[in-house]
């Protein structure tokens, strides 16, 4: 199989590669277009090249919005390239996908879409608009696979009879770094209980509920607390920390120091929050977080529970109490039941491995042609 997988910006910054390298090398060609785009991480994107695979940044046009942008040169690199299978990972309403849904029919391809929204950006005029012009593009593709359940069943909902399947398009490496404990936390931080939140500090990420839970559980018993990201609401969590000694500030980080600063974590807080337009798609710090053996305590948000499952605890949105309620029993049980907790965080972690789903991939492409059951 020849491969092209096209996003607008997963690949931009190199921290999604890991399934790349496991596709790669059991691929005939494996070529991905990203889009020179500002993520998290910045705006310094290179193409790039690993074991038979290679990265491919093209420039966008309308790019003001993540619905219209398109990708520049696309066609071109398409008919150079030759694939037997187009794999779209991107919204379905998005410009991308219909300009990559053309390129296949053009190019008598089996096409498909893999995207993560699940619901809130469906309702109103703007989502009428989102479910007309996403049930054109899926109706024009071999399969979808959604980011959770909810996701597979707007796919299914849009373009009845497709195939599809659900997973993630980017897993977690298996590869853990060291645990530097003080490094996170700080000073004689080893034997305390220590909560860390990852992400952006955003209202739908529940950045605030964060800091509230942190200072009910920091009245009942001593703690630390490290938190990593930014955007948003950074100058309010600044000054948050700057008032507490037991609370430290790491801003943004590379993937592979994020997997550094969970190992040092006892638990990840997720107390993410629905609003209108999102509601959490997946949960990617949570997987990383159970993969190095950090449960995860979060609200039952989106796909949270359905990601975290037995790898931690879920409680019903909102509600903080009980979160620290449960937070304050887990710091207090035995040794044998957070092992117990933090051995079944990573098995399920383990779910989501980038060579786990490179598999999944690799089968479904390699059946993506035959007649949807």
């Amino acid at each position: 199989m020849r491969v092209l997988i096209i996003s607008l910006n997963t690949y931009s910054s190199p921290y999604n590669d890991g399934k790349l390298k496991h596709l790669g090398p059991r691929l005939e060609g494996l070529v991905v277009v990203a889009g020179n785009a500002t993520t998290l991480w910045g705006e310094e994107n290179c193409a790039r090249s690993g074991s038979g695979y290679e990265v491919v940044v093209l420039p966008l046009r309308f790019a003001r919005s993540v619905a219209t942008a398109r990708l520049i040169g696309l066609d071109e690199l398409a008919d150079s390239v030759r694939p037997t299978v187009i794999h779209v990972e991107a919204e379905p309403w998005q410009e991308i996908a219909a300009q990559s849904v053309r390129i296949a029919r053009r190019l008598k391809v089996p096409i498909g879409v893999h995207f993560a929204e699940n619901g809130p950006r469906l309702g109103s005029t703007g989502g009428a608009i989102r479910k007309a012009r996403g049930s054109w593009v899926l109706k024009h593709c071999d399969f979808a696979v959604g980011w959770s359940t909810a996701s597979t069943r707007i796919a299914e909902c849009l373009a009845p009879g497709i195939r599809t399947e659900t997973f993630p398009a980017t897993g977690i490496s298996t590869t853990a770094s060291g645990r530097f404990t003080e490094q996170w936390f700080g000073a004689e931080s080893e034997h305390l209980p220590k909560l860390v939140f990852v992400g952006r500090f955003a209202r739908e990420k529940g950045i605030q509920d964060f800091l509230e839970i942190c200072d009910e559980l920091a009245c009942r018993l001593p703690i630390r607390a490290a938190l990593a990201g930014g955007e948003d609401a950074y100058e309010i969590v600044h000054r948050w920390v700057a008032e507490r000694p037991w609370a430290l500030l790491h801003g943004v980080l590379p993937r592979e120091k994020v997997s550094s600063l969970f190992m040092a974590a006892d638990v990840l807080v997720c107390p993410s929050r629905t609003t209108r337009s999102v509601k959490e798609q997946f949960g990617k710090a949570a997987i990383e977080a159970m993969a190095v053996g950090t449960p995860v305590f979060a609200y039952d948000c989106g796909a949270l529970s359905e990601v975290i499952a037995t790898g931690g605890v879920v409680v019903p949105e909102g509600e903080q109490g009980e979160l620290v309620d449960e937070l304050q029993e887990y710091f207090a049980a035995s040794a044998n039941h957070r092992d117990g907790l933090a051995q079944e965080a990573r098995r399920r972690a383990m779910q989501f491995a980038d060579e786990v789903l490179a598999e999944r991939l690799i089968k479904l492409w390699s059946t993506c042609g035959e007649p949807c059951p």
